[in-house]
């Protein structure tokens, strides 16, 4: 939650009233109205004690303790952006805030005291521990307050589903693109050599086949090949959750959904990598590379013609220096292809990045549990890019106020923080902070192409928006439920070295079904059944969203 971007949001409420009439008869005497039913609401005498015990909440100042991590400088615990959170909303905020590398330790602790914090931050790898620590209790249940906070309220079904926990709600998610990284191509080399789009994998391969012997680039010399890959067979180039190569897509002849990586259609989609990788398609050291050696083959050096990405998280640090190389470099998304089931579709990434969770402890104060909402929600209203300027009153004071905390660059049209501002608490959201965009109602109109600077990159985000826009999304059933890990003793077979082995042809295809049986034996059984027993649905269309 604290300090991953800088950018907030606002927060607006509206409330409505409501009246009762009466009429007099003919003695002049008061009479119900006949068209008016009797009312169960509260009498004037009741909602003034209502209303006096809310005044008298509102005055209330509760301290609020908090442990979150942040991938930056850890803030002071009393800076000056923690002040105005303490003025605005009347509370005594005591944030603990660690580095991301000490969170895991610190929280380890904390759990162990038996005593934790009012708000707990969680990482996106903790989902278990925190069903855990909801199922003992640990945690305030939410679900009475989901409709009474529009961030909470525009939180999509199946995302919450993934926070249940014995059909309770405990935890609020920070937001994370729903686009997961697709296919993008290097268009140049199409046009240099006269091919099309591929639509299918048929045409796919003689591409990526083409893109490794017939010079794409131009320069005269054999240096290119089409896909990066490493050797945890990522990406894996599934043209949709049909390939897709850990998604619980596919189902066995009993009607189980399995992982992909079991199924006969990732077998046949492995076998099309290994004749990829016969043809000079992939890489022939792809195993020995690493992440950072992939972005370098595509997007610094430009050896390879394929890859992936989202239209959020483009870095134009890596393609400044190849386009000042290649003045008519064009990237474009290779367009989602039908599956042989007839389905059109991309998969979906969890929709959230991280976790925020309230104590049961604090619901045990009558009011504290609102306020700590109150601050969550104004942190995670969305504000449009257009207007995250200092003219925005909000966006001005979770920033730490213009002048104060940042200076703005009207030219560029951004804010640009005082030194030191993160150390020194300077601005609430250092201490509050869910994301560049907080949580939006629909992250289709969120302009991302607008974040950045060169045409290619601008164009690219939006061309991946598009596509995404015409296709639904696969979201994976295993999200939403939690089973036992593998028992210590049993090895399940190395499927993914296994399937790279396969693709290097160092292990036969026709091994495919006797390392599919061990794995099997060896608990994936057990997983399969475990997790179709706690699927809210076996059909297949309640898992594609628009």
């Amino acid at each position: 939650m604290a300090f991953r971007k800088w950018l907030t949001a606002s927060l607006a409420l509206a409330f409505a009233v409501g009246t009762i009439g009466c009429s007099k008869g003919g003695n002049g005497e008061p009479q119900a109205n006949p068209s008016v039913k009797p009312s169960t609401s509260p009498s004037a005498s009741e909602k003034s004690a209502e209303e006096k015990k809310a005044e008298e909440l509102k005055k209330k100042k509760f301290t609020i303790t908090m442990h979150d991590f942040t991938w930056g400088t850890p803030p002071a615990l009393k800076g000056k952006g923690a002040e105005m959170i303490n003025e605005r909303f009347n509370v005594n905020l005591e944030a603990t805030i660690v580095p991301a590398a000490a969170h895991d330790e610190k929280l380890s602790v904390l759990i162990a005291s038996g005593s934790l914090p009012d708000i707990v931050g969680m990482k996106n790898y903790e989902l278990a521990k925190y069903a855990e620590l909801a199922a003992q209790g640990a945690f305030a249940p939410l679900d009475e307050y989901i409709a009474k906070y529009p961030t909470l309220k525009a939180v999509p079904e199946w995302i919450w589903d993934q926070f249940r926990v014995n059909g309770k709600i405990y935890g609020i998610p920070e937001f994370l693109t729903r686009y997961e990284q697709t296919p993008i191509i290097r268009q140049d080399w199409l046009d240099n050599l006269g091919l099309k789009m591929p639509t299918n994998y048929d045409e796919l391969k003689k591409v990526a086949i083409a893109f490794a012997t017939q010079d794409p680039d131009k320069n005269g010399v054999n240096d290119t090949y089409a896909f990066v890959m490493r050797n945890a067979l990522y990406p894996s180039y599934g043209m949709g959750p049909y390939w897709f190569y850990n998604a619980y897509y596919h189902k066995d002849k009993d009607g189980n959904f399995i992982p992909n990586y079991i199924s006969d259609a990732f077998r046949d989609h492995v076998q099309w990598l290994h004749e990829v990788y016969q043809g000079g398609g992939l890489s022939k050291d792809f195993v020995t590379l690493s992440s950072s050696d992939l972005n370098k083959e595509f997007w610094v050096e430009g050896k390879a013609g394929i890859y992936h990405a989202d239209p959020v998280n483009l870095n134009e640090a890596y393609i400044e220096p190849l386009l000042k190389r290649i003045p008519g470099l064009k990237l474009a998304p290779i367009p989602t292809f039908t599956a042989p089931d007839g389905t059109r579709a991309e998969m979906s990434t969890k929709g959230w990045g991280a976790i925020v969770a309230i104590s049961a402890k604090a619901k045990q104060e009558e009011g504290k549990v609102e306020r700590i909402l109150d601050i969550i929600d104004l942190f995670r209203k969305s504000i449009p890019l257009d207007q995250a300027t200092p003219d925005n009153k909000d966006w001005d004071w979770m920033n730490g106020l213009n002048g104060a905390a940042y200076d703005w660059d009207a030219a560029k049209k951004v804010p640009v923080p005082k030194a030191n501002a993160a150390a020194s608490g300077m601005a609430p959201n250092i201490y509050f902070n869910f994301g560049a965009v907080g949580w939006p109602e629909d992250e289709s109109k969120l302009n991302y192409p607008q974040w950045f600077h060169t045409d290619i990159m601008r164009k690219l985000s939006q061309d991946l928006i598009d596509m995404h826009a015409k296709v639904q999304h696969f979201v994976d059933p295993t999200w939403a439920v939690q089973i036992d890990p593998t028992p210590a003793g049993l090895k399940p077979p190395d499927m993914y070295g296994t399937i790279v082995k396969m693709i290097r042809g160092e292990v036969p295809m026709s091994q495919w079904d006797s390392v599919v049986k061990e794995w099997l034996a060896q608990d994936g059984a057990r997983k399969i059944k475990d997790y179709n027993a706690k699927f809210k649905s076996k059909d297949l269309k309640s898992y594609l969203v628009k």
